[in-house]
């Protein structure tokens, strides 16, 4: 019996203690409450860990063929595993298909740097038909959202701020109702972890066209120019392939 499944979240034990409460003859009020508390703080225990700030590695690189590089790409998993890396997505560019990218969680920064120096990843990259030198990049993820999907499709903005803190205000206050009635839902803000400036934020699409349009209009550059952007943000749009 795999006795995880019995484990219940803590919205369950809320609703399940509510009930059994609630069938007693004799109600035992102090009892109830206490038990309450304590699900709520574990619940908000929960909440904060869903935010615990994770780091992945990013690697952007250039290929001849995605089906031949998919192949060599899945046959060096175990090295990837040996390195205390977790793939989190394979996404195609949607512009050009041959330009991919790979998200993997790092659980250990020494271990995942000298995976991405060793000569044995330049040898299966090359054997995989990998063009030009990839790029990898660190990143610390401050937000993510670990909703249902209903799209792979993706934007990806990367741009630096002045200042972080500055920036967030000015994003929350444009409001998430705002971006998802322009066709995008937020997925992920992660900052630099070389440059905790240098912001990058993933949105799920689920109107590219409408989601196009919010992205390239003056409003949209405005709140940018308003919240410290400095320069031109780099926007991408990708399909998830493999998650």
């Amino acid at each position: 019996m795999n006795t995880t499944n019995l484990k219940l979240t803590p919205i369950l034990l809320l609703w399940t203690s509510v009930l059994i409460f609630s069938c007693k003859n004799e109600p035992e009020t102090e009892a109830t409450e206490e038990m309450v508390e304590e699900i709520e703080m574990e619940m908000e225990m929960e909440e904060e860990s869903m935010d615990t700030p994770q780091t992945v590695l990013i690697i952007d690189h250039n290929v001849a063929n995605y089906d031949t590089w998919k192949q060599g790409f899945d046959d060096h998993s175990e090295a990837r595993a040996n390195a205390g890396l977790k793939e989190v997505a394979v996404m195609q560019n949607k512009d050009n298909k041959n330009d991919v990218k790979v998200v993997l969680g790092v659980t250990d920064m020494d271990m995942a740097k000298a995976f991405t120096t060793n000569p044995d990843l330049k040898n299966a990259m090359t054997s995989a038909g990998v063009q030009g030198a990839p790029t990898f990049t660190y990143w610390t993820t401050v937000r993510g959202a670990g909703l249902p999907q209903s799209s792979k499709d993706r934007a990806i903005i990367i741009h630096e701020v002045k200042d972080f803190d500055e920036w967030i205000k000015h994003y929350d206050a444009e409001g998430e109702a705002t971006r998802n009635a322009e066709g995008m839902e937020d997925r992920v803000i992660a900052r630099n972890v070389e440059n905790p400036n240098l912001i990058q934020i993933v949105f799920e699409i689920n109107d590219l066209e409408k989601a196009k349009k919010a992205i390239n209009s003056e409003g949209k550059k405005k709140i940018m120019m308003d919240a410290g952007v400095i320069g031109q943000p780099t926007i991408k749009y990708y399909s998830i392939t493999t998650l």
